[in-house]
């Protein structure tokens, strides 16, 4: 087994042809929300999803909710959305399976309210989310985007961490929230929700990633317009071994795609920004870097950890950086050769 330092970086498209979204048809009813729960092979963490959306239902006229699965092969689907849901959720199966992206977008195609919450199908709403998030939006009608704090959950529901954006900086409305959100990827998907007019100003989700589509769509959506933020956590995003997310991290998929996603957005900025952006955006994301390392080190993945410890000195050649490369590359050994 050789150690895994080296990964290929996607090439930077000078354009990218993003899935056109839209608009819904003027003879459709547009509820304000549409909660759309994309699922695959997840049957009981997707019953515990839904029920934390209906528990806060608003009614149909407010609010569309449905279950879009990936032709999961793993329970039935359909079967928990009509005994936890009845006819109050909708349920759409994909023809065939398709990658995460084209899921992604698919239901925003789909979504006929105002605003947008993309819920993944093990995470949980918490009382009160869609409440303070409607209350946000009226108060500050300039915004293409809310998102809050998160809560780290693990697969028996165990509260583990909170996550916040730095006070200093996310608070509230965020002006230039495009070179803000460029900086560092601070929003955990499911908390946040979109104006559907946004989606199809900007398009859906970038066709060619895997890992780190939402954090283009993040900057794309800041340089459109301000984006919004609640400090308080109104979302429980569980974390889990057998999560597709963390699966690519433990092979590197992230990295494969961090410097094309920052080069890319770096490009739609004015030319006076760029350099200073570019150099912000390897500082946050070798400290990225760093906390993947210290979180495989703490679960024996010291190969995998030594990854991310390179990754962090190619992107900030420091002392510091440096020093624990060569930490991880001594655990890196004896788990290899077991010394």
């Amino acid at each position: 087994m050789k150690f895994p330092l080296l990964v290929p970086t996607l090439p930077v498209p000078v354009e990218v042809d993003y899935p056109v979204i839209e608009p819904v048809r003027e003879d459709v009813h547009r509820p304000f929300w549409s909660v759309m729960i994309p699922t695959y092979n997840r049957p009981g963490y997707l019953e515990q999803t839904l029920r934390s959306v209906l528990e806060q239902d608003p009614g149909a006229d407010e609010m569309q909710i449905e279950v879009i699965d990936n032709c999961s092969t793993i329970g039935d689907a359909e079967e928990v959305v009509s005994r936890v849901g009845g006819e109050r959720v909708s349920f759409y199966r994909q023809p065939q399976t398709v990658n995460p992206t084209v899921q992604g977008t698919t239901c925003i195609r789909r979504a006929r309210g105002r605003w947008v919450h993309l819920l993944h199908d093990d995470d949980l709403v918490l009382p009160g989310f869609y409440t303070a998030y409607k209350s946000f939006i009226e108060q500050h009608p300039e915004v293409g985007m809310v998102f809050c704090s998160v809560i780290i959950i693990d697969e028996e529901n165990e509260w583990r961490s909170i996550v916040s954006a730095p006070r200093s900086t996310f608070n509230g409305v965020v002006q230039n929230a495009g070179y803000e959100m460029l900086k560092s990827c601070l929003v955990a998907a499911p908390t946040a929700v979109v104006a559907r007019h946004a989606y199809e100003k900007i398009g859906g989700l970038h066709p060619k990633l895997t890992y780190l589509t939402d954090w283009d769509l993040w900057v794309r959506l800041g340089m459109f317009a301000p984006i919004g933020y609640i400090r308080h956590p109104f979302l429980l995003y569980r974390y889990h071994s057998g999560s597709e997310s963390n699966k690519m991290v433990m092979k590197g998929v992230r990295n494969r795609e961090v410097l094309a996603t920052i080069e890319l957005n770096v490009r739609r900025l004015p030319h006076d920004m760029r350099e200073l952006a570019r150099r912000e955006a390897y500082y946050y994301e070798a400290r990225n870097g760093e906390g993947l390392r210290n979180s495989l080190h703490a679960q024996g993945q010291h190969i995998a950890a030594l990854r991310y410890a390179f990754w962090a000195f190619r992107l900030d050649p420091a002392k510091g950086t440096f020093l624990r490369l060569l930490v991880s590359t001594l655990r890196a050994c004896r788990e290899r050769f077991r010394l």
